[in-house]
């Protein structure tokens, strides 16, 4: 009788589990994609804040001036000189950044493709 009781309770949690992996599926990939959407939507507002300090920055006399002098602007009685041979500044490439465990095992799970 034990084995038999057993064997039910089994069968009834796999029906419940492959039941619940449909919609489970679908909030774990709601979740990630709505996480990737805030990630670029940060980078944005980032960016938004960045440009507005530029902005800001050009609208007084001191900022038009560095900005005339980076484009090789000078001011009466100053001379102009051009550097050559130093390093450009170069942005460095992000590497991708590694999952936490726990997103990868359910990136497995789930079989979660990122778009």
């Amino acid at each position: 009788m034990g084995a038999r009781r057993l064997l039910v309770c089994v069968g009834v949690a796999l029906v419940v589990l492959v039941a619940l992996y449909g919609p489970a599926r679908d909030l774990y990939c709601a979740w990630r994609l709505q996480d990737g959407k805030q990630e670029t939507l940060d980078g944005l507002n980032q960016s938004i804040d960045e440009y507005q300090q530029d902005i800001d920055r050009l609208q007084t006399r001191e900022g038009i001036e560095d900005e005339a002098r980076k484009r090789g602007y000078v001011s009466e009685g100053e001379t102009g000189v051009i550097a050559e041979g130093l390093p450009e500044d170069q942005e460095a490439e992000e590497a991708p950044a590694e999952l936490p465990w726990y997103l990868a095992v359910g990136d497995f799970v789930f079989q979660y493709k990122e778009q």
